[in-house]
């Protein structure tokens, strides 16, 4: 039985917003479904047992470009975005999602580059310079293909290239 299910079942019976802490009142049938629940909330509030060296281990992973799902599972721990909080990590997340975003622009004649970190905000711009659609540009980025002499690279792509150094 899932939570997710139990929720769905207990929703039928009343909705969410007027249960209280205890989701008490519940008929027989649904008792199951409520233990579920209230099973799920304490899991969640469980203190977590993991010593300073596993928490240093997942920031080096994390640093050295290790997704955070895969860091958290090479220490043994489940990964979510509480326990994120919870051992302090999410600053180290947060700037992993944003490295892993970044789009390079060089530009082939000077060799100069500059760094995207929405690319959204490059298709947009250079839509308005080609004319071309959203669907091209985006394939022309994602193939690292050249438009009006400059070559794009994703973060992975522009880090076997040149290095981490940005």
């Amino acid at each position: 039985m899932s939570v997710t299910e139990s929720v769905i079942r207990l929703e039928a019976w009343k909705p969410i917003l007027e249960w209280d802490e205890n989701i008490s009142g519940v008929p027989s049938y649904l008792e199951k479904d409520r233990q579920v629940i209230l099973n799920a909330r304490n899991e969640k509030y469980q203190t977590v047992e993991v010593t300073p060296e596993i928490i240093d281990k997942i920031r080096r992973l994390i640093e050295d470009d290790v997704a955070p799902g895969n860091a958290f599972a090479r220490a043994g721990i489940s990964y979510n975005y509480y326990r994120t909080e919870k051992l302090g990590l999410r600053e180290v997340v947060d700037r992993y999602y944003e490295r892993k975003s970044r789009i390079y622009e060089v530009d082939q004649m000077t060799e100069t580059y500059k760094v995207y970190h929405n690319k959204n905000k490059l298709y947009g711009r250079l839509q308005m310079e080609t004319g071309k659609s959203a669907y091209l540009i985006s394939e022309a980025v994602r193939l690292h293909k050249l438009i009006n002499g400059k070559k794009y690279y994703t973060y992975n792509a522009w880090k076997k290239r040149y290095g981490r150094g940005v």
